[in-house]
């Protein structure tokens, strides 16, 4: 059984979000772990209105939205009687990663879903600061939705890697079984600074001996920076999820050289299912 974290600030965006998840595990046996944090910042006149006298203030706000996750779990159970889903309500009062990362360890939890808490524009969905906090500082699979983006099937899969990624074999796991669930092809991107052979035979080697019954085409594109390989790849290609691995990024690098994390996450229309970058 498949433990899924789906994240819900009672959004529309977060809705959304949790819809497509239903949608995209429909093949597997799931239970889901719906996790609402709750901040002190988000407290609103109405919520100190609504406390009962002698009750902590916090007290009377968590129980508010534990009624919201129960009665968004009940609808959810009503549209999806036929499934095989199982559901948990989980409500912390916390910063969002470490009730994330709390969550994780506590319910042995295989991968996260998201929605972005960005703005959607007329040529791109940005992905907001809180996903890429996550994205940065947990290391699990991580599903991230695109604003107002609709589950229409998984048949064409994008897996990139950039020239000085090492990929350990464990992590792609999800990956191969998300392409077997959804009888997907994978499209496999190598981006390399300048020609480099033995790191070509490396990429065809781990695609051979990970993904061997997967109908896979390998891709080589040298000289352009990743983002933008990435970008000109998915023009030319019908793609319906991204799956990359990022890395911790150094301090050093996002000051100088800007973020990759943040350069391909602000310019993606379509689902990104960020793998681990160890196991």
């Amino acid at each position: 059984m498949k433990k899924i974290l789906l994240l819900t600030d009672f959004s529309e965006n977060s809705l959304n979000a949790i819809e497509y998840a239903l949608q995209f595990f429909k093949k597997w046996q799931c239970k889901f772990f719906i996790l609402h944090v709750q901040k002190t910042s988000e407290y609103i006149t109405d919520d100190l209105m609504a406390a009962k006298p002698g009750k902590i203030v916090y007290q009377a706000v968590l129980e508010n939205a534990q009624n919201e996750l129960t009665e968004l779990i009940l609808q959810i159970q009503q549209e999806h009687k036929n499934s095989k889903y199982e559901f948990q309500p989980l409500l912390d009062y916390d910063n969002l990663t470490d009730a994330i990362e709390q969550a994780v360890n506590a319910n042995d939890i295989d991968l996260i879903v998201m929605g972005s808490n960005g703005a959607t524009g007329a040529q791109e969905v940005i992905f907001g600061s809180n996903t890429l906090h996550v994205i940065r500082n947990i290391n699990n699979c991580i599903l991230v939705v695109p604003e107002k983006y609709i589950f229409q099937g998984i048949n064409s899969v994008l897996f990139s890697i950039h020239h000085d990624q090492e990929i350990k074999t464990e992590a792609l796991d999800i990956l191969k079984d998300v392409l077997i669930k959804h009888n997907a092809n994978l499209n496999a991107l190598l981006v390399l600074e300048e020609k480099n052979k033995e790191k070509e035979k490396s990429f065809n080697s781990l695609l051979s001996s990970k993904f061997k019954q997967i109908p896979t085409k390998s891709n080589i594109v040298i000289g352009l920076d990743f983002p933008e390989a990435i970008s000109a790849y998915v023009q030319l290609s019908k793609i319906d999820l991204h799956a990359l691995v990022i890395e911790k990024e150094k301090i050093l690098d996002r000051i100088f050289y800007g973020s990759i994390t943040k350069a391909i996450s602000e310019h993606t229309q379509m689902p990104l299912l960020v793998l681990p970058h160890e196991k």
